[in-house]
């Protein structure tokens, strides 16, 4: 498949569905733009079978199907850009193996016992998907180790969100053993009732979380000039999230947190201007 066609395509899906990742994206040269839209796209795919419709059995096939085509693409739109992009930027088909892996986990995965379990979950899904980022924009091995963090700390953020629509896909990614610390159970988690063990597993989290995202400011001034704008609009949009779920004194079950894209284009814009320097703050 020609790439032209195959990149259109994966800008269209970045287009459509990245929502935050989008404006961040839009801040990168063209040519590193398109490969992160290539690898948007594929991420989503994989994104999508773990959380579509089908069977355990028809899921684990599609998964399967996709890691073969990281070898033979043939005319997978998706598939080809992403091609393009190993190619183009010399992306680690291990590192995209580990994706798959990671999306793996959540067909038969839906307790965590302990931080350290979680913790590996977020590598493969959030902290693998950072480090292909860095190599599309350039960065030297050294930027890896903060990146990783920094990438486990922005799912620390989605897993601390998407409470309430996690359970309702009976999933827990809160560690066991933190519930069991603030005395919070299962069935706390889903009624929702703000009680003060539930606000302090909570605040925790978002603490836990705080921590590892904090390593936008170690990871920044590794990445070229060119490449820190769309890791640091990505640090200011999510450490927004964590803040705002914050000032909600945690209050994740209501309604879901979120910006409003002239939110997302404020922060976007000073966090453009203060990653140049090399630390961002939200």
């Amino acid at each position: 498949m020609r790439p032209v066609y195959a990149l259109r395509e994966a800008a269209r899906i970045t287009r459509r569905e990245a929502k935050n990742f989008y404006v961040a994206f839009l801040t990168l040269p063209r040519e590193e733009r398109l490969g992160i839209y290539a690898l948007y796209a594929f991420f989503r795919r994989a994104d999508d079978i773990a959380d579509g419709p089908g069977t355990l059995e028809e899921k684990q096939a599609a998964l399967a199907a996709l890691r073969a085509g990281l070898s033979l693409p043939g005319d997978d739109p998706v598939l080809s850009a992403l091609a393009w992009a190993k190619e183009k930027f010399s992306i680690p088909e291990e590192l995209l193996q580990a994706v798959i892996d990671g999306v793996g986990m959540d067909l038969t995965k839906a307790r965590y016992q302990t931080f350290e379990e979680l913790k590996d979950y977020c590598w493969h899904v959030a902290a693998a998907v950072g480090l292909t980022v860095l190599r599309v924009l350039g960065a030297p091995p050294e930027a890896d180790r903060p990146g990783e963090r920094f990438g486990i700390g922005m799912q620390l953020v989605n897993i601390l969100r998407d409470v309430r629509e996690d359970l309702a896909r009976g999933r827990i990614y809160l560690p066991q053993e933190d519930l069991s610390r603030f005395g919070v159970s299962e069935e706390d988690l889903k009624r929702g009732e703000l009680t003060e063990g539930l606000r302090s597993l909570l605040s925790f989290e978002a603490a836990r979380a705080k921590r590892y995202m904090e390593a936008i400011n170690e990871l920044l001034p590794l990445v070229p000039r060119r490449g820190r704008p769309c890791i640091g609009v990505l640090a200011a949009l999510y450490g927004t999230i964590l803040t705002r779920i914050q000032a909600r004194g945690y209050d994740v079950f209501s309604r879901r947190v979120s910006l409003s894209t002239r939110e997302k284009l404020a922060v976007a814009w000073r966090a453009t201007w203060q990653s140049r320097s090399g630390a961002v703050s939200w």
